[in-house]
């Protein structure tokens, strides 16, 4: 072979070599493809609100048949019509009129129009679960409970019994931009524009692996700004490994514009930290935008979103993985977090 095609041949290496490295965003994606799952999407809610409400007794007292865990949480929490383990006179009427309500009613039929099957949303579960399966493939697959939340929970975990847990997810915190949740905000901060655009469809997925990344993750070891940014960014490690082939704006709740300014001004992020000496800072009022929800970060330019820190906890956690590859995702999760600062030798990616 001559020089020429030599040349030739190393530049196509090379090339391949890198578009192999990068393509995905430069993902370390497994195939996952020979892992079955079984995702099991069960219809409590839609049967809460087909129940013939002139046989109000027989269709609850079926329904607790069927879904004995989840229906004593169901009205024990979300609506806690349910005060002793008897049903009573007093949880009759009040499910009745709960069932009967116009309100509540006209909520269900548009809870049916935007969600009128979950094929969709199955597949992605089911893809998402077999990745699940691969990072903790002793763990039972939850099943998945859609329901009405009375705007008061997107998802939640819940054990089933010793062997299975269960994920609520609250359908009607993802009913899409031209739901008028701004009508239930006027004096809740909890419907702010800023939070209200990750309540669509697209997020629904997302959410529900939102509760199972909080639920292995569990609660932060510290109050320090790195320990609250490491904590929040396994989570969001996690909705990487889970979730690889959806976007970084569904997985941040960011929006397009939101999510290109964080990748492009990374080292800028980490500087200000660095000069304002916010990494083991304590002080809630100092932090709790740079990882809370809220609509900007302090200090930092105006296009500068909120939970800025959560992001730089997420680009630590992914240098310590480059750089200690013999740790499982499993064991990170039991990692502290100056453990994870002091061993990942990160730097600031520049796009």
């Amino acid at each position: 072979m001559n020089q020429k095609n030599l040349s030739i041949l190393s530049l196509f290496i090379l090339c391949f070599f890198i578009h192999s490295c990068w393509s995905g965003k430069g993902k370390n994606i497994p195939d996952v493809s020979n892992i079955e799952v079984d995702v099991v999407i069960e219809n409590f809610n839609q049967r809460l609100f087909n129940i013939d409400t002139n046989d109000i007794r027989g269709g609850i007292v079926n329904l607790k048949q069927d879904f004995p865990v989840f229906f004593n949480l169901y009205f024990s929490q979300i609506q806690p019509f349910l005060k002793f383990p008897e049903l009573d006179n007093y949880f009759f009427e009040n499910t009745q009129g709960f069932l009967s309500d116009p309100n509540v009613r006209n909520l269900a039929d548009t809870t049916d129009i935007v969600f009128p099957d979950f094929k969709t949303y199955k597949k992605e579960f089911e893809q998402g679960f077999k990745f699940y399966k691969h990072y903790f493939p002793n763990n039972s697959i939850p099943k998945i409970y859609p329901l009405i939340s009375g705007f008061n929970y997107a998802s939640f975990i819940f054990p089933i019994d010793g062997q299975q847990d269960g994920i609520g997810i609250g359908l009607d915190m993802l009913l899409g931009n031209d739901y008028p949740y701004w009508q239930l905000g006027v004096q809740n901060p909890a419907f702010s524009n800023y939070i209200t655009r990750s309540f669509t469809p697209e997020h629904l997925v997302k959410k529900t692996f939102d509760a199972l990344a909080d639920d292995l993750v569990g609660l932060p070891q510290g109050d320090r700004l790195l320990d609250l940014m490491i904590y929040n960014g396994k989570k969001l490690y996690l909705l990487e490994c889970f979730l690889p082939h959806t976007p970084d704006s569904i997985k941040w709740e960011y929006t397009t514009q939101q999510t290109e300014w964080i990748l492009d001004n990374e080292p800028q992020i980490w500087s200000h930290l660095l000069a304002e000496e916010l990494i083991y800072e304590t002080s809630t009022n100092k932090i709790k935008k740079l990882v809370d929800q809220s609509p900007s970060s302090p200090g930092m330019p105006k296009e500068a979103p909120g939970r800025t820190a959560n992001f730089m906890g997420l680009r630590i956690i992914q240098a310590f993985m480059k750089q200690n590859p013999d740790v499982s995702v499993e064991q990170l999760l039991t990692t502290d977090a100056q453990k994870i600062m002091d061993k990942s030798k990160y730097k600031p990616r520049i796009r």
